[in-house]
Order: C-alpha cells, then structure tokens, then sequence
C-alpha cells in the first residue's frame, strides 16, 4: 500500500471528524452533565484539528508538494499506521452505539481512538518537510495527548465516585 503526505492528511482529517461525532453522540447518552460538557468540549476541539489538516490539504495541493512518505523506517511506520487507521476511517460510533453504553465503556473507547490518533501524527510529524506544518501537528498531538490525560483523569474521578 503507498501513502502520500496528502493521503495521510487525509485519513488524519477523517480521524479528526468522526473523534468529533464519537463525543458529541457520547454526550448525548451519559447522565452526568459534568461527563457531557467535557465530551462536547472535546467535540468542538476535535472539528478544529479537523479544520488545520484540511487547510494544510489545500496548502499542499496549491503549492503541488504531494509528495511520496519518506523512506526508510519512519516512512514505514507511517504507512503502517496509516493503513491501519484507512480500515477504521469510517464513522463507526453508530455501530458503537446501538446498544446502550456505559460511562466507562465510553471514555475507554475514546481513550483507545486518541492513543490511535497520537501514534499517527507522531509519524506525521515526521513526514512532513514544511516547519510551520510540523509545528501546526505537533500542536494537534498536544491537544490530542491532553485530552488522553483528560480522559484517565475521568476514569479517576468515576473511580473516586463509585461509577461504573
């Protein structure tokens, strides 16, 4: 399978929107309104990293730099990671939530989609030649890693409360 930066882009935008419309469908279904300010908070974060990988997709098509994932080691995880997340690119919070879900089977879902998220643009990063973009990324992947701790730090709180 071969990837171009504009590729990835891509499939980080996809991310970005359907981590979007897991947390505000989340927010819908929890009971505690604690629970559901930080999710929709996180919902509007995510649509703004949305924003950033889809500008960044114009740059790169405006400036004709859709150029091929680097070689070597870093290009591979890149693209392992990629295909990985291309298989799960869809929208898939539907199907998670057919049936009724807990708090805690929520925030545990969320926090494997941002360790998934976290991985990618680690690479991302990596891959791309422009500074501003890295630093636009790295930016993203603090946030990302921010609302990992987030979410650990509700498991916690859930925890301390005696909520399953």
């Amino acid at each position: 399978m071969s990837f171009t930066i504009d590729d990835i882009l891509e499939i980080a935008e996809q991310i970005e929107k359907n981590g979007a419309a897991f947390y505000s469908k989340a927010a819908c279904l929890v009971p505690f309104g604690w629970a559901r300010n930080i999710l929709l908070g996180l919902a509007t974060e995510e649509i703004k990293h949305q924003k950033v990988f889809s500008i960044m997709r114009v740059d790169l098509a405006l400036t004709r730099r859709n150029r091929a994932v680097p070689d070597g080691v870093e290009g591979e995880y890149l693209i392992a990671l990629a295909g990985e997340c291309l298989f799960r690119r869809a929208d898939d919070s539907a199907a998670f939530f057919k049936s009724r879900k807990s708090l805690q089977s929520i925030i545990q879902t969320a926090i494997t989609k941002e360790k998934d998220s976290i991985l990618l643009y680690i690479g991302l990063s990596s891959a791309l030649a422009k500074p501003v973009d890295k630093k636009k990324v790295r930016n993203i992947l603090h946030q990302e890693q921010k609302h990992l701790s987030t979410f650990v730090g509700l498991l916690n709180r859930m925890k301390k409360l005696g909520i399953k």
